[in-house]
């Protein structure tokens, strides 16, 4: 079975899901701990570390016997059927908390392209230009967002729905629209070195 790349919308909401569980946030080493304790140390504490992004060297893909003993943590028989239930059940982590990770526009420079997603199979990659301008380069599985479409946009938060202003869609003006309404991004990556993501203030 191959492994599941780390950039996968559901795999941030599972995290929140077992914090949730777990009943804090997974940021200290009494933390992680603390967790691999109830995961019956199936996993590591260098493992917890790179999945919450403690540690740099975080996963490119992730082993389905890591999400098989996360997804059973919280509930579920396995990774896939976890996945099922919440691409069936939408909206069911909406009430979780964020990781609050964080991109803003002051970090970047033009032509940087950022990758988002959201449920329960969206992604799109769009190309920083300037001023808080965006151009949409790729889009998979969304109807909201297309190739060539152009909006404002200056702060886009993991774990909470996106605000974009002025979109040209297909040729056509929105004085607004809202991404990820009920569930928010599930992740945002960048590809330039000299973008920043920054915790978000609690």
């Amino acid at each position: 079975m191959t492994n599941v790349p780390s950039s996968h919308p559901v795999i941030p909401v599972l995290l929140r899901h077992v914090e949730q569980c777990f009943g804090q946030t997974i940021t200290s080493m009494q933390a992680i701990s603390r967790l691999v304790a109830e995961l019956h140390f199936r996993l590591n504490e260098d493992t917890i570390r790179r999945l919450w992004h403690i540690r740099g060297d975080e996963y490119s893909t992730i082993r389905h016997s890591t999400l098989d003993i996360l997804s059973a943590y919280v509930g579920a028989h396995d990774w896939e059927s976890y996945v099922q239930q919440t691409e069936k059940e939408g909206g069911i982590e909406s009430s979780l908390v964020p990781h609050g990770r964080m991109l803003t526009t002051d970090k970047l420079l033009p032509d940087t392209l950022v990758t988002i997603t959201w449920l329960p199979d969206r992604m799109a990659t769009m190309r920083y230009m300037g001023d808080a301008q965006w151009k949409v380069e790729q889009v998979i599985n969304s109807t909201t967002l297309a190739v060539g479409d152009t909006f404002s946009c200056r702060t886009f938060a993991q774990g909470e729905p996106l605000y974009i202003d002025h979109l040209v869609h297909l040729g056509q003006s929105y004085s607004a629209c809202r991404i990820g309404m009920q569930n928010g991004l599930s992740s945002v990556a960048v590809n330039a070195k000299n973008a920043l993501l920054t915790n978000k203030p609690k």
